[in-house]
């Protein structure tokens, strides 16, 4: 190996050992509360030396979030089957996002963060989370299967495509922000969690397919 390659490999070791201080530090202590200085003594490197790889705090967090991206979508591709239609692979890659959320409950923290915060007020790249969401965020397999419900005569066929995507997304997204910050409304109601992901389902899908 020649110098190149293991300043490189050295690099990427360094990086990955931020990023692993980071999650833990961001998991104890929730990503508001966390601080490069406690990044810095967990990873136990000078706090210059991190911004010698990352720019800021949200850039370490971006980092870890696509941890979470790659894994939801990884989820999300291994539900779908070519050979069922638009709207059933919509449902399958819905409910294969909730079941991610309870399982991955950490991570998915992580993935909330770029769902809520305002864009313009990310210390990072404004190219980085363009690419984010136009090539990496699972948004992209909501848009090529309504495509295809549209195409097999599963959703309706004057639906836009990208209005209709962004709906699905929408939806299950701030359902899933509810159930994570306001469950206590549920216990106020008495409802059921799993009630109320089913009629959310129940009332998208009847809004999207022909009567």
């Amino acid at each position: 190996m020649g110098i190149k390659e293991r300043k490189e490999r050295e690099k990427n070791q360094r990086r990955k050992l931020i990023l692993d201080a980071a999650q833990r530090v961001f998991f104890k202590k929730g990503l508001e509360e966390t601080t490069m200085d406690d990044i810095a003594r967990e990873s136990e490197l000078a706090k210059g030396t991190l911004y010698l790889y990352f720019k800021s705090k949200e850039d370490i967090q971006y980092e870890i979030s696509m941890k979470g991206v790659e894994m939801l979508n990884k989820r999300m591709q291994g539900v779908v089957n070519d050979e069922k239609s638009g709207l059933d692979n919509l449902l399958a890659v819905g409910w294969e996002f909730i079941k991610f959320s309870e399982d991955e409950s950490q991570i998915f923290q992580m993935f909330l963060f770029f769902q809520k915060i305002d864009i313009q007020k990310l210390a990072i790249p404004r190219e980085k989370v363009e690419d984010y969401f136009l090539y990496y965020s699972p948004f992209r397999l909501l848009i090529d299967l309504v495509k295809k419900g549209i195409e097999d005569g599963s959703l309706r066929s004057d639906l836009p495509v990208n209005d209709t995507a962004t709906t699905l997304w929408s939806s299950i997204m701030g359902l899933l922000i509810v159930q994570q910050t306001k469950k206590e409304i549920y216990e106020i109601f008495k409802v059921d969690r799993e009630a109320i992901l089913q009629t959310n389902f129940d009332i998208l899908m009847n809004g999207l397919t022909i009567k």
